[in-house]
This record gives C-alpha cells, sequence and structure tokens, in this order.
C-alpha cells in the first residue's frame, strides 16, 4: 500500500503547475475581456459574457443593487430560446440587457442628471459678466480690424454691476469734434459689444461723458447736452445691432462732472461712453467699492 502511494506522488504534477495552470486561465480570461471591450459589438459582448457566466458559475449570481430575479420556471421545448439569442441577451440575473450596456447606460443617466441639475440653477452675475469679458475679448481678437479698437475699450467690475466704457483716444475719436453723430470706428466697436451683452438678461445704463473744455453755442446748447447726445446715439446703435429695448435702464448725461483725467480736463480718454450693466442678484453696499457712474 505505501508503494503504490508513493508512485501516485510521483506520476502527479509538480506543486507549481496549480498555480501556473490559474495564472494562465486568468490571463486568458483577461484578452478575452479585452477583445470583447475593443469590439463594441452587442451580439458578440453578450456571448462572450454568457460564456463567462457558465465558465466561472456565474449565471446565478446578482448585480449588486439589482433585485433577486425570481426562479424562472422549467423552459419548454417550444419555449426555449433559439440557437444564437445568447448574444442579444444575457440570461439569468443579469436581465435582458448586457452586463456593459446596462452599466454605461446607468453612468450615462447618473452624469445626465448632474447636468440636468447643473443647468438648472442659474449662473451668478460674477459668472456672467466673466464670460462676458471672454467673449467680447476673444471677438476682438479674432478680428484683426478691430484689434487695434480694443485699446479704446475698458472693461471693470464695480459694485453695481460691470462697466464697459470706450474712451477716446488721441489719435481716433469715437465723435466728431463737438458732435453726436457716432463715427464708423466707434460703430463697429460697439456692434461687438452689443453681440456680446445681447444673451445676458441684465438692465443697461448708459452714460455720456465730455472733456473739461467748455462748450458754448446758440440757444444754451452745452456739454450736458452733448453728452446727453453721445449717450442717446450709443443707444439708437445697440437698438440697431439688436438689443432688447427693456434692458435700457436709463440714459443719461454727465457732461465733465467726472473725469477720469481730472488733472488733464482736455486730455481724450475724458471723452466716453460707459455701459453700466446692473447686477441682477442683491449685492450689499460696499462703501470701499468704487462707485458706478
Amino acid at each position: 500500500m505505501h508503494g503504490s502511494a508513493k508512485e501516485v506522488v510521483r506520476a502527479s504534477a509538480p506543486a507549481w503547475m496549480v498555480t501556473f495552470a490559474d495564472l494562465v486561465t486568468l490571463l486568458m480570461c483577461f484578452f478575452v475581456l479585452i477583445i470583447s471591450v475593443s469590439s463594441p459589438d452587442q451580439r458578440k459582448l453578450g456571448s462572450a459574457a454568457d460564456s463567462l457566466q457558465h465558465a466561472f458559475g456565474l449565471a446565478q449570481q446578482i448585480v449588486i443593487g439589482e433585485p433577486a430575479p425570481a426562479p424562472p420556471a422549467p423552459a419548454s421545448p417550444a419555449s426555449a430560446a433559439a440557437p444564437g439569442s445568447a448574444g442579444e441577451e444575457v440570461g439569468g440575473a443579469f436581465g435582458r440587457q448586457p452586463l456593459w450596456q446596462r452599466l454605461n447606460r446607468r453612468s450615462l443617466n447618473r452624469i445626465e442628471g448632474d447636468l440636468a441639475t447643473s443647468s438648472s440653477q442659474p449662473l451668478s452675475d460674477e459668472q456672467q459678466f466673466a464670460r462676458l469679458e471672454e467673449r467680447l475679448h476673444g471677438q476682438l481678437k479674432s478680428t484683426p480690424a478691430l484689434a487695434k479698437l480694443a485699446e479704446h475699450l475698458e472693461i471693470e467690475r464695480v459694485a453695481e454691476g460691470l462697466r464697459i466704457q470706450m474712451l477716446d483716444q488721441a489719435q481716433l475719436s469715437m465723435f466728431p469734434l463737438g458732435g453726436a453723430a457716432m463715427l464708423q470706428p466707434a460703430r463697429d466697436l460697439l456692434q461687438q459689444v452689443v453681440s456680446a451683452i445681447q444673451p445676458l438678461p441684465h438692465r443697461i445704463r448708459i452714460t455720456g461723458h465730455t472733456d473739461g473744455l467748455a462748450l458754448r453755442r446758440f440757444g444754451g446748447y452745452d456739454n450736458w447736452s452733448l453728452s446727453l447726445d453721445r449717450a442717446d446715439a450709443t443707444r439708437r446703435v445697440l437698438l440697431a445691432g439688436g438689443l432688447d429695448p427693456r434692458r435700457i435702464e436709463s440714459v443719461i448725461g454727465k457732461a465733465d462732472t467726472e473725469l477720469l483725467a481730472p488733472d488733464d480736463p482736455a486730455a481724450p480718454r475724458n471723452r466716453r461712453i460707459t455701459m453700466l450693466l446692473l447686477r441682477n442678484d442683491a449685492l450689499p453696499a460696499d462703501p470701499a467699492a468704487k462707485p458706478g457712474p
């Protein structure tokens, strides 16, 4: 008896062969999965999943989070699945769709739900202002003919909202001297502004400013009248560009009461048009914030 047992031990495979066989089997399964995923064919993936389930005894396991199905009734010959149908349905506890398709659908549903939730939340004023600045700067940079006009534009956040200013330069003015008919370069720049602010809901306050040089005309026409006429000319260009007229909050002329360069009343940058996009959200008053025009 002892001699025969020793012979059996000598005839058996080495101990490492079992581990090697397990490793080879796992590698085979791994490559089968890789091939299945790299070829997104529903029939092939279903066949591979069905084969793996039966090979490893997983056909009766339950997907995490899914209720356990009732034991299937014995199938009659008439109701048996036709050959090849396993490629379209993964049977048993995995439901009527391939496992990979069901998991992908859950992920997509979760992502779509997150996107729907985020899209249902309106953007804050700061977020909308940031997008407007980015859009406006991008439009000016992408148009070589308008890139030089970007020097006439200043954008800054103030307590009341977002302030967009079009300023005169020594080499280029928005209006003729003493006149309120907007020149074409200023119109081109304003068209870019209106296309950027048009999608936003904020109301707009338009203010005209002149330099400190006294203007005297017959009938009392002065810097007050000139600044108001230039602000109104800006309003008309905005409306011609498609801006909703209900968004105009006010049109104001301030003459030379708020000079940007008080030490140089004749400086061209004192002549400007200000468009203030008023905040929609209620912000606490900040005494340290720079006041709007």
